[in-house]
């Protein structure tokens, strides 16, 4: 595994859980997903960087990163690559209110990949 490849990867996904948690920062909760279409249109936003952060996974998993999955096993790392599974492929089945309740996973992993 290119260490070099890894850490480009971890810098992809740290910047798209950034960009999720700005989202979040203007919502105050799930409901204003469904009120408007600019509701809408942020809950799209944050599902297509769920689906990068899980793709992202999923590309460091195939690359060896199972080191690193290990050395964080704290990290639900299996889930955050389902939940990317979910948002692709049952997207109209997706629940806003889901979808809002992982704004506490994402600041987490968001403080422990600034570390």
């Amino acid at each position: 595994m290119s260490d070099e490849l890894m850490i480009s990867l971890l810098k992809q996904i740290l910047q798209a859980l950034e960009r999720i948690e700005w989202r979040f920062s203007k919502i105050s909760g799930f409901s204003e997903f469904v009120a408007s279409e600019e509701g809408r249109e942020k809950l799209d936003a944050i599902c297509m960087q769920l689906i990068a952060v899980g793709e992202g996974l999923k590309k460091l998993e195939s690359i060896g990163g199972n080191r690193l999955f290990l050395q964080h096993s704290e990290i639900e790392w299996k889930k955050a690559m389902a939940m990317r599974d979910i948002l692709s492929h049952h997207y109209f089945e997706v629940n806003p209110e889901v979808i809002y309740n992982t704004r506490k996973d994402v600041r987490e992993y968001l403080e422990r990949g600034k570390k």
